[in-house]
């Protein structure tokens, strides 16, 4: 049981610009934060909700590409130390176009820790082999799970996991909740019978509170539309930023 809050976070890259991403990332790691997602972004983010979509949609309306996206990750490759990892988010239309097999190589090339690829179930693996590359090419295939899957399906995942496991706390997209699901104790307690793998949990979580009652059955809190809600009121305030992460820390 965790009774300290150890978070994952998240960016959108290019918004609102590539280089407040890089000073948004450099805060984060300043704060010892290990694990940060730098979502490539897409037109149709299934799996976000209204505030990352947004994020998503105004990136892609400034021409964000894959190649910049990779270029980010090399600059702060170069500013941070190795206990940061960073984590590519994105969705299978853009790994597909760029090649996912080249998409592995170029992202291994950078150093980048592993890949999630929420709208790729592990299905697909026996045609397109996300999880056979990663491996191919030293990443972790960060794979999602629910509280609405089945022990054989828990037992599938983590058997083609590796570095952490995506636990989603709620169904649905991304987005603010009023509280923790009720049913994330008995839900985690299911993937932990079957990995040892550190255990992420992302989706509504919004403050301190929720964030020390996820913590005590988690390894990860997944901290991202609410601190990007924080983010665009504050007119892209980087201190009030700061600041929201404090709180957690």
């Amino acid at each position: 049981m965790n009774n300290k809050i150890n978070l994952m976070t998240h960016v959108v890259a290019g918004f609102p610009s590539m280089p407040q991403v890089e000073q948004k990332v450099l805060m984060m790691a300043s704060k010892g934060i290990k694990y940060i997602e730098i979502q490539f972004p897409f037109s149709e983010p299934v799996a976000d909700g209204p505030i990352l979509a947004q994020c998503n949609q105004l990136a892609v309306d400034n021409g964000v590409t894959t190649e910049q996206c990779f270029e980010l990750i090399a600059r702060l490759k170069r500013q941070l130390s190795d206990d940061v990892h960073l984590i590519i988010m994105t969705y299978y239309n853009i790994a597909f176009n760029y090649g996912l097999k080249d998409f592995c190589r170029r992202a291994s090339e950078l150093g980048v820790y592993g890949i999630i690829l929420p709208d790729l179930p592990i299905s697909a693996e026996s045609t397109d082999h996300f999880v056979e590359y990663c491996r191919q090419f030293d990443l972790h295939p960060i794979l999602l799970l629910t509280s609405t899957s089945s022990d054989a399906r828990i037992q599938e995942t983590v058997a083609l996991a590796s570095g952490i496991i995506y636990c989603v706390a709620r169904k649905g997209v991304t987005g603010l909740r009023a509280g923790v699901a009720d049913d994330l104790e008995e839900f985690l307690q299911r993937v932990r019978a079957h990995t040892q793998l550190p255990l992420a949990v992302g989706r509504g979580v919004s403050n301190k509170q929720q964030a020390l009652q996820v913590a005590k059955f988690a390894d990860l809190v997944i901290i991202g539309s609410a601190a990007m809600k924080t983010y665009i009121e504050s007119e892209y305030n980087i201190q009030v930023l700061s600041d929201y992460f404090d709180n957690f820390l």
